[in-house]
C-alpha cells in the first residue's frame, strides 16, 4: 500500500440521496495519497450499499467499504474507520455533506509546513437549494500553552473541519463515544491534546442542514445520548489528567448547552423531563460543581448555566416541577435579552 497521508472516514446510514455527491468530492481530491473508508452502519436503504459497491469497484485503489451487521451509531462507525485507517492523519466527513476538492491537500500541506498535529478550516452552512446561510469560522487561541485559554475559545467541536494526526487519537485514547448525539464533543479534547494547530482561512467544508437529520431532529434520544457522551468524557484518563482549572472550564463547556436542552425536553417531552434532569444531576455526582467558585462566574452565559443547574437541584422534587422550570427559564430568557439590549 502506498504512503497514505490522509484517511477519510465516512459513516453511512440512510443517505442515498446525498452519498454520491459526498463521495465524488472525496475521490476527486487533489491530494492523491488518500484512502476513503466508508462504513455502512446497517443502513435500511439498499441504495446505500449499491452506491458504496459502485465506488469501491470504480476506485479500488482508494475506496474501502465496511459493513456493520447491526446499527451501532455514528461514533462506533467512525471508530471502526479510524482503527482501520493507514493514514498519518484522520479526517471525518458526514455522508450528507461534501468537501472542497483541495481540502485534503491544503490541510495536509499546512500541517507539514507548520509541523502541526491538526489543521482546521472554516465551514459553509448550506440550506435549501444549497444556499449558503452562513460561514462558520474556526477562530480560537488554539496554540496557546494555557489549555484554559483553548477551552475558552473553542468555537466548534466538529471533526468535519479538522484533520488530526491518528497518533493524537490513539495515544490519548480519544476515540468517539459509541453513540449518536453530541459524540463530536470528543473532538474538543483532540484540540487540547494537539501541541500545535494550524488554521486555514477558507471555508472548505460544506455542511448541509437537513430538517430530518439526527443533528436537527430534536429527538429525545439525541439529548439523552448527549448526557451519556459527557459521562463518557468525564471518565476518560485524558480528561482526569488535566489540571483542575482546565477540567472545570471544560466541564462547563460540555454542559453549556444543557439549559436549552432542558427547555426543549420540558416543552416536547414533558413526561420524561424529571428523568432527564435526574440524568443531568448524575453527572454532577461524578464531577461536583461548587456553585460559588469564581471560575463559573466569568461570563454571563456561564452564570446562566450554573444558576439553571442550581435551580434544578433545588426544585426537582417539588410539585409541578415542569411548570416551575418553564416559568424560570422564560424569566431567564427575558433577563438575558434585556441585558443584551442594554449592553
Amino acid at each position: 500500500m502506498q504512503n497514505i497521508k490522509v484517511s477519510i472516514i465516512i459513516p453511512v446510514y440512510n443517505v442515498a440521496d446525498y452519498l454520491k455527491r459526498c463521495l465524488d468530492s472525496c475521490v476527486k481530491q487533489t491530494l492523491q495519497e488518500i484512502e476513503i473508508i466508508i462504513i455502512n452502519d446497517c443502513s435500511p436503504d439498499p441504495l446505500d450499499s449499491e452506491i458504496m459497491r459502485e465506488y469501491e469497484k470504480k476506485f479500488s485503489n482508494k475506496v474501502h467499504c465496511i459493513w456493520h451487521k447491526k446499527n451501532l451509531g455514528q461514533g462506533a462507525a467512525r471508530n471502526i474507520g479510524i482503527r482501520s485507517a493507514h493514514g498519518e492523519f484522520i479526517y471525518c466527513v458526514d455522508s450528507d455533506d461534501y468537501i472542497d476538492l483541495k481540502l485534503c491537500e491544503k490541510m495536509y500541506n499546512a500541517t507539514i509546513a507548520e509541523n502541526a498535529d491538526m489543521a482546521m478550516c472554516d465551514m459553509n452552512c448550506l440550506g435549501k437549494n444549497n444556499f449558503i446561510i452562513k460561514n462558520c469560522r474556526s477562530n480560537g487561541k488554539f496554540n496557546t500553552t494555557d489549555l484554559c485559554d483553548r477551552v475558552k475559545d473553542i468555537k466548534t467541536h466538529s471533526p468535519c473541519n479538522a484533520i488530526v494526526k491518528k497518533s493524537i487519537i490513539e495515544n490519548n485514547n480519544l476515540y468517539f463515544p459509541e453513540t449518536s448525539g453530541y459524540e463530536d464533543a470528543i473532538c474538543s479534547l483532540w484540540y487540547l491534546a494537539s501541541k500545535k494547530i494550524v488554521r486555514i482561512n477558507e471555508a472548505l467544508y460544506y455542511y448541509c442542514i437537513r430538517e430530518n437529520s439526527t443533528t436537527h431532529g430534536g429527538r429525545l434520544e439525541t439529548y439523552i445520548n448527549s448526557i451519556r457522551v459527557i459521562k463518557y468524557i468525564l471518565y476518560l484518563d485524558y480528561f482526569n489528567n488535566l489540571n483542575v482549572t482546565t477540567k472545570q472550564k471544560f466541564f462547563l463547556y460540555l454542559v453549556g448547552w444543557m439549559p436549552s436542552w432542558c427547555q426543549i425536553v420540558c416543552i416536547n417531552y414533558a413526561d420524561e423531563f424529571v428523568k432527564f434532569c435526574n440524568n443531568i444531576l448524575d453527572l454532577f455526582k461524578i464531577y461536583k460543581i461548587d456553585y460559588n467558585d469564581n471560575i463559573y462566574m466569568q461570563s454571563e452565559e456561564n452564570i446562566r448555566s450554573v444558576e439553571t443547574f442550581r435551580f434544578i437541584e433545588q426544585n426537582i422534587n417539588t410539585l409541578d416541577f415542569n411548570l416551575k422550570f418553564a416559568a424560570y427559564y422564560e424569566y431567564q430568557n427575558k433577563v438575558y435579552t434585556l441585558n443584551h439590549y442594554l449592553a
